[in-house]
Protein backbone atom coordinates (compact mmCIF):
# COMPACT_ATOMS: atom_id res chain seq x y z
CA UNK A 1 0.00 0.00 0.00
CA UNK A 2 3.04 2.52 0.60
CA UNK A 3 3.81 2.31 -2.54
CA UNK A 4 0.73 3.36 -4.17
CA UNK A 5 -0.18 5.67 -1.55
CA UNK A 6 3.54 7.49 -2.58
CA UNK A 7 3.00 6.95 -6.33
CA UNK A 8 -0.44 8.69 -5.38
CA UNK A 9 1.78 11.99 -4.21
CA UNK A 10 3.48 11.85 -7.14
CA UNK A 11 0.79 11.56 -9.52
CA UNK A 12 -1.28 14.76 -7.51
CA UNK A 13 2.57 16.74 -8.07
CA UNK A 14 1.61 15.91 -11.56
CA UNK A 15 -1.96 16.82 -11.74
CA UNK A 16 -0.98 20.23 -10.22
CA UNK A 17 -1.22 19.68 -6.39
CA UNK A 18 -3.04 22.17 -4.92
CA UNK A 19 -2.61 21.00 -1.01
CA UNK A 20 -3.08 17.83 0.75
CA UNK A 21 -4.44 17.03 4.28
CA UNK A 22 -5.31 14.31 6.72
CA UNK A 23 -9.01 13.12 5.51
CA UNK A 24 -11.37 10.52 7.81
CA UNK A 25 -10.31 7.37 8.50
CA UNK A 26 -6.35 7.64 7.87
CA UNK A 27 -6.74 9.05 3.99
CA UNK A 28 -5.06 11.84 2.45
CA UNK A 29 -6.80 14.17 0.68
CA UNK A 30 -5.03 15.88 -2.25
CA UNK A 31 -6.47 18.67 -4.18
CA UNK A 32 -5.34 19.03 -7.74
CA UNK A 33 -5.96 21.59 -10.85
CA UNK A 34 -7.06 18.87 -13.21
CA UNK A 35 -7.79 14.93 -13.12
CA UNK A 36 -7.12 12.09 -15.40
CA UNK A 37 -10.32 11.20 -16.49
CA UNK A 38 -11.17 14.94 -17.03
CA UNK A 39 -14.86 14.40 -16.29
CA UNK A 40 -13.78 12.76 -12.96
CA UNK A 41 -14.59 14.00 -9.67
CA UNK A 42 -12.05 12.26 -7.75
CA UNK A 43 -9.51 9.08 -7.75
CA UNK A 44 -8.26 6.93 -5.62
CA UNK A 45 -4.60 5.59 -4.81
CA UNK A 46 -4.05 3.30 -2.01
CA UNK A 47 -5.24 5.77 0.94
CA UNK A 48 -4.53 8.98 -0.95
CA UNK A 49 -8.25 10.36 -2.54
CA UNK A 50 -7.28 13.14 -5.16
CA UNK A 51 -10.01 15.45 -5.59
CA UNK A 52 -10.00 17.99 -8.97
CA UNK A 53 -9.90 21.71 -7.98
CA UNK A 54 -13.42 23.10 -7.04
CA UNK A 55 -14.59 20.01 -6.17
CA UNK A 56 -16.30 19.47 -2.52
CA UNK A 57 -13.80 16.68 -1.53
CA UNK A 58 -16.49 15.70 1.31
CA UNK A 59 -19.36 14.44 -1.22
CA UNK A 60 -16.70 12.42 -3.19
CA UNK A 61 -15.39 11.15 0.15
CA UNK A 62 -17.91 8.33 0.91
CA UNK A 63 -17.37 6.61 -2.91
CA UNK A 64 -13.88 7.00 -3.15
CA UNK A 65 -13.03 5.85 0.34
CA UNK A 66 -14.69 2.09 -0.29
CA UNK A 67 -12.27 2.33 -3.45
CA UNK A 68 -9.45 2.78 -0.60
CA UNK A 69 -11.00 -0.19 0.87
CA UNK A 70 -10.87 -1.80 -2.21
CA UNK A 71 -7.11 -0.62 -2.62
CA UNK A 72 -6.57 -2.71 0.74
CA UNK A 73 -8.42 -5.68 -0.10
CA UNK A 74 -6.61 -6.94 -3.95
CA UNK A 75 -3.42 -4.55 -2.65
CA UNK A 76 -0.98 -4.42 -6.15
CA UNK A 77 -3.63 -6.01 -8.47
CA UNK A 78 -6.16 -4.01 -7.59
CA UNK A 79 -5.56 -1.19 -11.07
CA UNK A 80 -5.09 -4.39 -13.33
CA UNK A 81 -8.19 -6.20 -11.97
CA UNK A 82 -10.49 -3.06 -12.41
CA UNK A 83 -9.06 -2.27 -15.63
CA UNK A 84 -10.17 -5.96 -16.61
CA UNK A 85 -13.32 -5.74 -14.96
CA UNK A 86 -14.55 -2.15 -17.26
CA UNK A 87 -12.80 -4.58 -20.28
CA UNK A 88 -15.15 -7.24 -19.47
CA UNK A 89 -18.37 -5.43 -18.84
CA UNK A 90 -17.61 -3.59 -22.34
CA UNK A 91 -17.40 -6.61 -23.94
CA UNK A 92 -20.45 -7.96 -22.77
CA UNK A 93 -22.25 -4.48 -23.88
CA UNK A 94 -22.32 -2.62 -20.58
CA UNK A 95 -20.76 0.85 -19.17
CA UNK A 96 -17.22 0.54 -18.60
CA UNK A 97 -17.34 2.55 -15.77
CA UNK A 98 -21.07 2.40 -14.59
CA UNK A 99 -21.21 -1.17 -14.63
CA UNK A 100 -17.62 -1.93 -13.40
CA UNK A 101 -18.39 -4.27 -10.34
CA UNK A 102 -15.78 -2.00 -8.16
CA UNK A 103 -18.05 1.17 -9.06
CA UNK A 104 -21.22 -0.48 -8.26
CA UNK A 105 -19.66 -1.62 -4.90
CA UNK A 106 -18.52 1.92 -4.15
CA UNK A 107 -21.86 3.46 -4.86
CA UNK A 108 -23.71 1.21 -2.56
CA UNK A 109 -21.61 1.45 -0.29
CA UNK A 110 -20.86 4.85 0.09
CA UNK A 111 -24.04 5.56 1.77
CA UNK A 112 -22.59 3.60 4.81
CA UNK A 113 -19.45 6.16 4.96
CA UNK A 114 -21.49 9.46 4.38
CA UNK A 115 -21.40 10.44 8.14
CA UNK A 116 -17.53 10.06 8.72
CA UNK A 117 -17.00 12.98 5.71
CA UNK A 118 -19.69 14.95 6.97
CA UNK A 119 -18.25 15.06 10.32
CA UNK A 120 -14.17 15.95 9.23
Amino acid sequence: MIVFELFGRLFARLLGLIECFPGPRSTTVCRVRRLVPAWAGAQTWGRVILVAQGEDWRAHWPHEYVHVLQWKRWRLFFPVAYALASLWVWIRGGRPYLDNPFEREARRRAAEFSAFAKDA
